[in-house]
């Protein structure tokens, strides 16, 4: 079963419990919320999109993409860093 892990950065978003509730029932239930695009591979490696309005902009949304590849998605595959679970918080 998929686990929906929580990261800090996402902790800033305001509301962020209502959109990890919606992407744990995408991902657990495969139910797509009307809010979300669709599931898709970016350029960089381990990372996937799927929400929102203009989200394809790499000129506005590269560089940010980068900094979370670099500073969140590398660490916790190679198990430098452990986020927790949803169901834990």
């Amino acid at each position: 079963m998929p686990a929906v892990k929580i990261s800090a950065l996402f902790e800033q978003i305001g509301n962020w419990q209502n959109f990890a509730a919606h992407f744990y029932n995408y991902k657990v239930c495969n139910e797509l919320p009307a809010i979300f695009g669709r599931d898709e591979r970016l350029d960089l490696c381990d990372m996937y999109h799927i929400t929102g309005p203009d989200a394809h902009n790499r000129r506005e949304w590269g560089s940010f993409l980068r900094s979370v590849h670099y500073e969140i998605v590398e660490p916790w595959v190679i198990g430098k860093i452990i986020f927790p679970d949803l169901d834990e918080l």
